[in-house]
């Protein structure tokens, strides 16, 4: 299962596209603060994260994320790109 983290719709659904032809179940977040939310969910468990991590919104972007990595309740890997 992976977490795809990417601002750019066409990027996202590329993205997506790629790891789901590799037969990974794939969730999606449009945004940091969503893609956290996501990782927060106890229900949940990612093989990995792949984050955008220059997302253009101030308050809420990949750096966000990367301050918080070691917070994942799961202990995804998180990959920035």
């Amino acid at each position: 299962h992976v977490l795809v983290a990417e601002d750019d719709h066409f990027q996202r659904l590329a993205i997506m596209d790629i790891f789901e032809c590799l037969e990974y179940e794939v969730t999606a977040a449009e945004n940091a603060q969503k893609a956290w939310e996501k990782l927060q969910e106890s229900t949940l468990s990612y093989d990995f994260a792949l984050i955008n991590l220059a997302m253009p919104d101030v308050d809420d972007n990949g750096p966000m994320l990367l301050s918080k990595r070691d917070g994942t309740p799961h202990g995804e890997q998180l990959l920035f790109l």
